[in-house]
């Protein structure tokens, strides 16, 4: 029995890394594709401000790197952590991630015990979820509460929703995302939550859009 039970976590860890370099490998590519696209564009016109993309891709890379190094490693803990303005870091992430077509808007809320970066990140691959697979045009990221009490915070767009895709796989890699394409920035994002003992589920908005709620277990 003992030796079946080695075997069987040998198995899920050999398919958690396996996951994770794909993670990594995906990751990496968006930043790296950005750079090279505004040098060549520098290289075109001397302009300094894709230089300056240049440069928060960089920075960016080197983020991403440092936290997919962390997830792969054994250790479930989250370190550097602090008190953390949610909008803010919300508003962080759709500064490089964002578009003009579709509208961010944030509500205060109370601060969360969290490792900044790794939040960005979260909040980075639902914004890029919703602009890659649905029509939205509003992205509001507010309070959650259960009674009187702060419970977390909710990511909420006016798009097209789940369509075919059922909510509870959508956090697997090789499920399809909201818009019926392949994503994998979802996985990411349980992980995460999970490391900093958050949970983190998706439904239908009010709104026909889709609705992620993250619980900050802060009761």
């Amino acid at each position: 029995m003992e030796t079946e039970r080695l075997r069987e976590q040998l198995r899920e860890e050999k398919a958690r890394l396996k996951r994770l370099s794909r993670v990594l490998s995906h990751e990496l590519r968006n930043p790296l594709t950005a750079i090279y696209g505004h040098l060549e564009l520098y290289h075109d016109s001397g302009g300094r401000a894709h230089l300056d993309t240049v440069e928060r891709n960089v920075d960016r890379l080197e983020a991403v790197i440092d936290d997919m190094t962390w997830l792969v490693t054994e250790n479930n803990s989250v370190a550097e952590m602090s008190m953390v303005d949610v909008s803010s870091v919300a508003l962080d992430a759709w500064e490089t991630v964002g578009t003009e077509s579709v509208t961010l808007r944030t509500e205060s809320m109370e601060r969360v015990p969290a490792n900044r970066s790794l939040l960005q990140t979260v909040f980075e691959k639902l914004f890029e979820n919703t602009l890659m697979h649905s029509s939205a045009t509003e992205i509001v990221v507010g309070p959650q509460y259960m009674g009187d009490h702060f419970d977390g915070f909710y990511i909420e767009d006016d798009g097209d929703g789940f369509e075919q895709t059922d909510p509870d796989e959508l956090f697997e890699i090789g499920i399809t995302g909201t818009g019926g394409n392949s994503g994998i920035g979802l996985s990411v994002v349980k992980e995460i939550s999970e490391r900093h003992d958050w949970s983190i589920t998706a439904r239908e908005a009010e709104t026909g859009g889709a609705t992620f709620e993250i619980k900050t277990s802060l009761l």
